[in-house]
């Protein structure tokens, strides 16, 4: 019966050794930031996140603001804990790194300015030019759609490069998730922009999103696991939620 206390004990004090790590590396998505959503939204609810799950693992969070394209390289690569970047789980990233359980559930749709025909819809759209950020679900799909159509594709390395097209009237629409959107239209002048068509889940364009971390890190996404899971159990996520948004990510 000792032993078997020493070995509770032992794995008790081994929970306690990471929640207590000094420090955890976090990378955030620069992108919204880069396009004014200054402490606000989608930004500002990831870092909460970020730093709520640090507390919970009695840890310091070290942010840093990035590329979207450095996060999953740089979480594979152990430069950082815990990568965010409103992730979906494919195979390809998997090979990669590790996620999180799952923090909320994603779709796609196009964006266009105002004026576009307004039975626009990507399951119909021809001969039209499309940008979406390289890398992602959305300019893999549109890859795969492009030839078929025809669509004239145009990758990007931002969500701003992507409006920048748009303002310019160098591209008709762009296809982003509908979060990311959302968060950064609020507020702007009505009659600029709008999405068109149905949001999109099915062919990668949609689903979980979670959390990246380090493929060798089982310890820490279990602890990460267990935060979120005590966050959704206490209310203290759907508060978080309620902070950043007028509507529910479940």
């Amino acid at each position: 019966m000792r032993w078997r206390w020493v070995v509770v004990l032992w794995i008790g004090f081994g929970a306690a050794a990471l929640a207590s790590a000094a420090s955890l590396r976090v990378a955030l998505d620069d992108q919204m930031a880069a396009l004014g959503d200054d402490k606000g939204n989608l930004t500002a609810f990831n870092e909460d996140l970020a730093r709520e799950i640090c507390r919970r693992l009695a840890s310091l969070c070290e942010i840093d603001h990035i590329r979207y394209d450095d996060i999953l390289p740089g979480v594979a690569a152990g430069d950082y804990d815990l990568g965010f970047g409103n992730y979906l789980r494919t195979p390809e990233r998997e090979r990669q790194v590790a996620f999180s359980r799952t923090l909320w559930y994603s779709s796609s749709r196009l964006v266009g300015r105002a004026g576009q025909p307004p039975d626009s819809d990507l399951a119909t759209l021809r001969d039209a030019r499309v940008t979406a950020i390289v890398g992602t679900q959305q300019h893999a799909y549109l890859q795969r759609l492009a030839d078929k159509r025809p669509l004239t594709l145009l990758g990007v390395s931002t969500m701003a490069d992507a409006f920048a097209l748009l303002h310019d009237g160098e591209a008709d629409f762009v296809l982003l998730p509908v979060l990311k959107t959302y968060v950064l239209l609020v507020g702007k002048p009505p009659g600029h922009y709008r999405f068109y068509g149905t949001p999109l889940v099915a062919d990668g364009l949609g689903g979980s999103v979670h959390i990246a971390l380090p493929k060798a890190r089982n310890d820490l996404r279990h602890a990460v696991d267990r935060a979120i899971s005590d966050m959704r159990g206490d209310g203290s996520y759907s508060r978080l939620i309620r902070r950043h948004f007028p509507f529910s990510l479940n």
